[in-house]
C-alpha cells in the first residue's frame, strides 16, 4: 500500500517545510519501517524483548507525529472487539464441540479473519483528510502490516497484547487530544 506524500504548498514564499501547520511534524524523528514491526509468530523471550522495544518506539512516534488518541483509540478498540469475537467463538466451540484447542482457536479466527483483514481499507480511508496524513502514516503501516502477518488466532492474540503495549507507551509519553 502506498502512502501519499503531503505535497509542498505552492506560491506564498515557499511555505510548507518545518513549519507548524504545514509540512512535516517538527518532531518527526524517523520514519518507521517493516523492520519496526515484530515478528508475531516468533514467541521466544528474546522476541518478547523486541516486542517491549518496538511498542515504546512505535509509541513514541505516534506522540511525536501528533497522532490524537481518538485516531488510535479508533483502530485499538476495533482491534480488541475482534480479538474478543475470536476468543468467544473459541470458546464456544470448545465448550459445544469435542474438538481440540487448536481447532476450536482456528475456528474462532475464522470468524473474524475477513473483519480483521478489512482494518486495512479502514486505515487507507484515514488519509482521506490531507491535513492529518503525517501524523496517520505510521498508524496505517502498522496496521497494515498486522493485517499481512496475522494468519491466525495465536498471531491476532500477540498483535492485541503487541499494539496494547504501544497504545501503553504513547499514553506514556503523553496523549494528544483532538480539538
Amino acid at each position: 500500500m502506498n502512502i501519499p506524500q503531503q505535497q509542498p504548498r505552492q506560491g506564498g514564499g515557499g511555505q510548507g517545510g518545518n513549519r507548524p501547520g504545514g509540512g512535516q511534524p517538527q518532531n518527526r524523528t524517523q520514519e518507521l519501517n517493516r523492520n519496526q514491526f515484530i515478528n508475531l509468530e516468533d514467541t521466544s523471550n528474546e522476541a518478547n524483548i523486541r516486542m517491549v522495544k518496538s511498542a515504546e518506539t512505535w509509541g513514541k512516534q505516534w506522540h511525536e507525529v501528533k497522532l490524537t488518541s481518538a485516531q488510535l483509540r479508533k483502530f485499538y478498540h476495533e482491534v480488541v472487539a475482534i480479538y474478543q469475537i475470536a476468543k468467544n467463538e473459541m470458546e464456544n466451540e470448545k465448550q459445544n464441540n469435542a474438538i481440540s484447542d487448536n481447532e476450536a482457536k482456528n475456528r474462532g479466527y475464522d470468524k473474524v479473519c475477513l473483519q480483521f483483514k478489512l482494518l486495512k481499507a479502514k486505515a487507507a480511508y484515514g488519509l482521506r483528510d490531507r491535513t492529518r496524513i503525517e501524523s496517520m502514516k505510521d498508524l496505517v503501516n502498522f496496521v497494515q502490516w498486522a493485517t499481512e502477518d496475522v494468519k491466525n488466532y495465536d498471531t491476532l492474540e500477540r498483535f492485541k497484547l503487541y499494539f496494547e503495549a504501544c497504545v501503553g507507551f504513547y499514553y506514556g509519553f503523553g496523549e494528544i487530544r483532538s480539538n
